[in-house]
């Protein structure tokens, strides 16, 4: 009895490998160590159940903290993509001012009647490039045709008429 007293006190108190002497006996006193064993038995499930509890919750916060983390890196990788996008966006902005002066000068320099003057910028965008290209051989080509034609002009207000225009004009 003084063996068993001693056992169930110390379940009791939590100490759960504690072995219940008695479990084996028939008469009271081993119904009273039985029912003890059971006490210990399902107090050791509730232990185990409170350990995988608890792992789940670990569980629980690393995968929110990988989630937050996650989360976090694709802020980050839009914040990355916004600034990428607007830096391209400053960039094109600053070819457009670029070419549009360019565009201006030669312009401005043909309505006076300059035909010399050529785009020089370059551009990072393949498409400004050949527009810039293309802007520049028309303007040699109009260059080329008015010089043509003011040096025969010159020749027939002189009053020769033998000299020819040479290339093709259209």
């Amino acid at each position: 009895v003084q063996h068993l007293t001693k056992a169930v006190k110390e379940v009791a108190e939590g100490s759960l490998d504690t072995v219940v002497p008695g479990t084996d006996r028939t008469d009271e006193i081993g119904e009273l160590a039985q029912k003890t064993e059971v006490f210990r038995q399902n107090a050791l499930k509730m232990e185990e159940m409170s350990k995988e509890q608890k792992k789940a919750a670990e569980k629980m916060a690393e995968l929110s903290d990988e989630r937050e983390k996650s989360a976090q890196r694709e802020i980050e990788l839009a914040k990355e993509k916004e600034q990428s996008d607007l830096e391209a966006k400053e960039m094109r902005d600053e070819m457009m001012r670029n070419l549009g002066a360019s565009f201006g000068e030669v312009v401005r320099a043909a309505r006076n009647g300059n035909f010399k003057n050529r785009i020089n910028a370059q551009f990072d965008d393949q498409i400004l490039m050949e527009l810039s290209e293309n802007i520049n051989q028309l303007m040699s080509a109009v260059d080329d045709g008015l010089s043509q034609t003011g040096a025969v002009l010159s020749r027939v207000a002189e009053g020769d008429l033998t000299h020819r225009m040479e290339g093709e004009f259209k």
